[in-house]
């Protein structure tokens, strides 16, 4: 594989939040079971270019590691559309169509094998194409966690959804950090400090169904480093570990008079805080001689 093909692939993931990675073309003939020159004329209709195949052997990624590779049509056929009229649809598996019908839906008439794709495949496809819902039979397959993604992208679907119960902390504050008007639905209870953190960071106005005895000390530094207007309700500060202070103190550090940590501030933590807050110093008189022009801030 190229360089060229490396970088491109590794790019490509960070900007869709996916895992690829290049592969080449020897590879991807093994996992066909086929030999290069049958592969070749397997793949499209007509005689390839030399260009036509560099492109190919160019789009060839691996999806998830030690996964066999596959070929990524969404970008050969942006490097060449030609190829579209040419396609051998029947070489493409469930991942190749369902990588293919997100960005190009107007191929779903060549795609018959709907029954194949299983919820987790449901759940990727109408995040981008709710416009397939009605040739879905397996809402009940989709589990909780993709629920929780599907709703944030298509909130239409909550009437298909049986996995309310299901949802645990993590899938409800990612949940209803996106889309709010699903509370009604929420087993408040099951919310736990960071569950909460997570919530009220992006949603405050649930402050009201909130347990606040479920916060310990380091959700109430992440908590309130974002959102100090809570701090009426903190009443653990004395669990706050030194750690938990730095990150506090560096983002509102108007709360430096409940700290009672800093001797145990680590010489990088209080140099860091230091720099970014000078005042600071007046709580610990030795702290001055401890920073460190060249410590970068960590928090």
């Amino acid at each position: 594989m190229s360089t060229e093909q490396e970088k491109f692939w590794i790019q490509f993931s960070k900007e869709n939040d996916m895992v690829l990675f290049a592969a080449d073309w020897n590879q991807f003939c093994k996992a066909k079971k086929t030999d290069e020159e049958t592969l070749k004329k397997l793949l499209f209709k007509g005689n390839l270019s030399e260009k036509e195949f560099q492109s190919i052997v160019f789009c060839i990624t691996i999806t998830f590691p030690f996964e066999p590779p596959i070929l990524y049509y969404p970008v050969l056929f942006k490097k060449c559309p030609q190829l579209m009229e040419r396609c051998n649809w029947d070489m493409l598996n469930n991942l190749d169509w369902l990588i293919l019908l997100e960005e190009y839906p107007q191929f779903a008439d060549k795609f018959d094998k709907w029954d194949a794709f299983d919820g987790e495949d449901w759940s990727c496809l109408l995040c981008t194409q709710p416009q397939f819902a009605e040739k879905c039979d397996r809402w009940d397959e989709i589990d909780s966690e993709d629920w929780v993604e599907l709703l944030c992208s298509q909130p239409q679907f909550a009437d298909k959804c049986n996995k309310w119960e299901k949802l645990d902390e993590q899938d409800w504050a990612n949940l209803l950090s996106e889309k709010p008007q699903f509370a009604d639905k929420c087993n408040w209870d099951s919310l736990k400090g960071i569950g909460w953190c997570r919530l009220l960071a992006t949603q405050p106005q649930f402050a009201d169904k909130c347990d606040w005895d479920k916060f310990d000390g380091h959700a109430w530094s992440m908590l309130l480093a974002e959102h100090p207007q809570f701090a009426d309700k903190c009443d653990k500060w004395g669990e706050f570990n030194s750690t938990d202070w730095g990150r506090l103190l560096t983002e509102q550090p108007q709360f430096a008079d409940k700290c009672n940590e800093w001797n145990d501030f680590p010489h990088w933590m209080l140099t860091s805080l230091l720099k970014k807050h000078p005042d600071l110093a007046k709580y610990f008189p030795e702290a001055e001689k401890k920073v460190d022009d060249n410590q970068p801030e960590l928090f």
